[in-house]
Formats: C-alpha cells, sequence, structure tokens
C-alpha cells in the first residue's frame, strides 16, 4: 500500500475519535482532529501526484474517507441540535446517491476508468468541510455568527452537486463518456 493511501486509511479511521469528541462537545480537540485530517487530504493529494503514487485503490478511497467524514461529524453535529435534520439529509442524500451511481457503475461495468471529479463535487465537499468547521469553531468559541445563510449555501451547492453527477453517471450508463476527462 503506498504513502497516500495509508494516509487515506488513517483519515477515515480519525472519524471515529473526531465523531467522539464531538459528542462530548470536546470542541477544541475535535478542531484540532479536524485540521489533522485536512492536512493528511492535502498530503495524500500532494504525494499521488508528485511522486505518481496514483491507484485504483487511492481513487475509491479518497472520496470515500471525505464522504464518511463530513457524514460521521455532520451526523454528530445532528445529535447534538448543532446542524438542522434537512441539512443533515442532503448532504447524506448526495453522498449515498453519488456513491451508488459509482458503485452501480463498477458493478455493471460501465466504468471503465475513475469518474473524473466534477469541480461542483469539490466545491460542494470544501463547502460542507469550512461550514462544519464554522459550527465546531461557534460551538468552543461561543460566537454567535448567523449561521442560516451559510447552511442555504452549503445546501445548494450540494444539490447542484448531486444534479451534475445524475447527469454525469446518467451518461455513462446510457453508453456515452465522461467528457471531463
Amino acid at each position: 500500500m503506498s504513502i497516500p493511501n495509508v494516509l487515506t486509511v488513517a483519515r477515515i479511521l480519525l472519524a471515529i475519535p473526531l465523531v467522539i469528541l464531538i459528542l462530548r462537545q470536546e470542541f477544541g480537540w475535535a478542531l484540532f482532529l479536524a485540521a489533522v485530517a485536512g492536512f493528511s487530504d492535502f498530503l495524500d493529494g500532494f504525494l499521488a501526484r508528485a511522486f505518481n503514487w496514483k491507484s485504483s485503490l487511492g481513487v475509491v478511497l479518497d472520496p470515500a474517507a471525505d464522504k464518511i467524514l463530513v457524514s460521521l461529524s455532520y451526523f454528530a453535529l445532528l445529535l447534538l441540535a448543532a446542524v438542522p435534520l434537512w441539512l443533515f439529509g442532503v448532504i447524506l442524500l448526495r453522498d449515498l446517491l453519488v456513491s451508488g451511481f459509482f458503485v452501480y457503475m463498477l458493478i455493471c461495468r460501465r466504468l471503465h476508468k475513475p469518474m473524473a471529479p466534477r469541480n461542483l463535487g469539490k466545491i460542494a465537499v470544501a463547502a460542507q468541510i469550512v461550514l462544519g468547521v464554522v459550527i465546531v469553531m461557534n460551538l468552543h468559541y461561543q460566537m454567535e455568527i448567523p449561521l442560516l445563510p451559510l447552511y442555504l449555501v452549503c445546501a445548494a451547492v450540494t444539490l447542484l452537486s448531486l444534479v451534475e453527477y445524475t447527469v454525469v453517471g446518467f451518461r455513462i450508463i446510457h453508453g456515452q463518456t465522461d467528457e471531463k476527462k
């Protein structure tokens, strides 16, 4: 297993202590662990590109790590009533449907090479992570940042990303290629 894949697996494993820290309301440590996870995400991508350590396992693991970290963190925040159910639902819906398309295409052999990440998808994940950090900072520092506008922006970008991945997924399923290679 390559170093980027080891870092990605470590990032997946960080989800459990991150959720525990959020649920224990140890928000300072949760922010630190989120920063470590974010740095490992940057580092594994950098190493994979810089040293050509890309792998088919990494192509699957890296987005899975993002989905696991974000979904579990938002679930913990939901349990603390720090995020509304509808926002958690939008994030979870996108992750489940995008993952479902990916698995379906792999099983049906419609996907011969990894689906190229979409820019909207990257923006959606970034918005989810930034919002999550702002929420935890809000809780830790007991700030009064109005979160509704941030919820709406995050939900809108997440839904637009879902639409884009759905369109691309249906194109691939119906024999067209992923035009962004």
